[in-house]
């Protein structure tokens, strides 16, 4: 069986919690855009259970 590799931790901002037992955290990472060398921020809302 193969085994899974480290998991690496997201920290963001909770946004929502109006849901029973879930939440919604939003991510911002900073990213270089390939074209102009520009830092992007980069965002993903991930539901996360309680």
């Amino acid at each position: 069986m193969a085994e899974r590799g480290l998991r690496r931790k997201l920290f963001g901002t909770v946004i929502s919690d109006s849901m029973e037992k879930t939440v919604v955290v939003l991510v911002e990472r900073l990213s270089k855009h390939r074209v102009y060398r520009k830092f992007v921020r980069r965002r993903a809302k991930y539901m996360a259970h309680d």
